[in-house]
């Protein structure tokens, strides 16, 4: 997770960085499925995009973390939670500055089993329908992982 001052990331700027895809389906998970920095409500000058780690993984009824409570404070912007225990579908966060193109893709910690289990039944997906119905043709991707590895 990342850390910052409030300070630095709340304050009354314009953030030069355009969303472009759907917040809903990237933000669909949460009690506030927008992107926060695009909210009238509140004075972004830095956005922070996280996904969960192996010491907030979502538990217990609901499937609640704590990044869950920040992303509906609008605090942070989080993605990457996988709501299933069979598959794991991945889809990007679309974003533009200028001439660059960015497909932010992200996956919170998950036991090693499980994402071996999902890997070698070939259910992880990479979502690439938002891209071609942006009709961003030069972009360039990045996938998010968290990923605690035990050496026991």
């Amino acid at each position: 997770m990342y850390i910052c001052c409030l300070d630095c990331s709340l304050s009354p700027c314009n953030v030069q960085v355009d969303f472009l895809s759907d917040p809903s389906v990237n933000f669909g998970h949460t009690a506030f499925p927008s992107v926060n920095y695009l909210d009238p409500n509140y004075n972004i000058a830095i956005p922070v995009f996280s996904v969960h780690g192996n010491h907030d993984d979502p538990a217990g009824q609901g499937n609640f973390s704590s990044m869950d409570l920040l992303h509906a404070c609008g605090l942070i912007n989080y993605f990457g939670k996988c709501l299933s225990l069979e598959a794991v579908e991945l889809s990007p966060l679309l974003m533009e500055k200028g001439a660059t193109r960015l497909a932010l893709y992200g996956l919170g910690a998950m036991k090693d089993e499980r994402l071996h289990r999902c890997v070698i039944t070939f259910s992880v997906s990479y979502s690439v329908v938002a891209i071609r119905t942006a009709g961003l043709q030069k972009i360039t991707g990045v996938c998010s992982v968290c990923q605690f590895s035990n050496s026991e």
